[in-house]
């Protein structure tokens, strides 16, 4: 399945991904999409969950996930940068 494809199947299935990435440009949909999808997969969390966290329990997972891209320091801030704009976006309804 072409990766634009399964980044826009988890947005539609996931409303507040949705709302956070559903007006921004397509590459970075599929970025922070691919981002999240990763996350969640591997920390065994969806992106409802993890938006519902306390802040340190959020950040620690985060962390926890950023390890595991060991010596890629540009993907380290892409992926932070990403979870970091999903988690504060729980705010903007509230």
């Amino acid at each position: 399945m072409e990766i634009l494809k399964i980044v826009s199947k988890f947005i539609d299935e996931h409303q507040n991904v949705k709302e956070w990435l559903g007006n921004r440009p397509a590459n970075t949909q599929e970025g922070y999409g691919l981002h999240l999808i990763h996350f969640s997969e591997l920390m065994h969390i969806t992106p409802e969950q993890f938006q519902t966290m306390d802040k340190k329990a959020a950040r620690d997972l985060a962390r926890q996930y950023i390890c595991s891209y060991s010596g890629k320091l540009s993907v380290q801030i892409n992926a932070m940068a990403c979870l970091k704009s999903f988690f504060r976006n729980r705010d903007v309804d509230r």
